[in-house]
């Protein structure tokens, strides 16, 4: 997909998102490079080589696999990312997605027998961008990833104007963070009822 949107862009895939997507949302501390400033706040990743004991893993470059993991970003950069997708956006006029089009994004296009990350006794499903379950009745919008030994999840309840990013720097069980972001998800549905 990537090299497509270089294509019909007429411009290089990571300078095309730094452009249309990063500048107008002001997600400043995301790049696909790590420069000196960003170093220095980067956390650093571990990982347990031997099974046990956690040591510290390198940073590396994934190159032509960057479309796919290789973005780096800061929570605050995400809340932002989030917000877009609930429709309260830093992105002004829409000038990223208007709204008709985050809520097409959010349309089923393909069901599967269930979630997944985390079981939510419902069928799953793949929107455009998003894996597709639901919590508490309501539908969840989701997400997870990384790049080893970084591992992230985000998950939306456009419903209830929730959305949650977990991000963790000693492996990539994805699985776990859904878990933990569900949890979350779940304290404050049931806070607000």
């Amino acid at each position: 997909m990537a090299r497509a949107l270089e294509l019909i862009a007429q411009q290089p895939y990571k300078k095309y998102i730094a452009t249309h997507i990063l500048r107008p949302l002001a997600m400043y501390s995301t790049a696909f490079h790590i420069d000196q400033e960003m170093s220095n706040r980067l956390a650093t990743g571990y990982y347990a080589w031997d099974g046990n004991t956690q040591q510290e893993a390198p940073n590396h470059d994934i190159g032509g696999f960057a479309p796919t993991g290789g973005l780096h970003s800061s929570v605050r950069d995400m809340a932002r990312f989030i917000s877009l997708h609930l429709g309260d956006p830093h992105d002004r006029n829409g000038s990223v997605l208007a709204r008709q089009t985050t809520e097409q994004m959010r349309v089923p296009i393909l069901e599967t027998a269930k979630p997944r990350y985390v079981d939510s006794a419902t069928l799953g499903g793949v929107a455009t961008g998003w894996f597709l379950s639901s919590i508490a009745g309501l539908p969840v919008f989701e997400h997870g990833g990384g790049d080893f030994p970084w591992g992230t999840f985000m998950a939306l309840v456009p419903a209830v104007d929730l959305g949650v990013f977990i991000a963790a720097n000693t492996g990539t069980n994805t699985t776990a963070l859904a878990q933990m972001a569900y949890n979350v998800l779940g304290s404050l549905i049931h806070v607000g009822d």
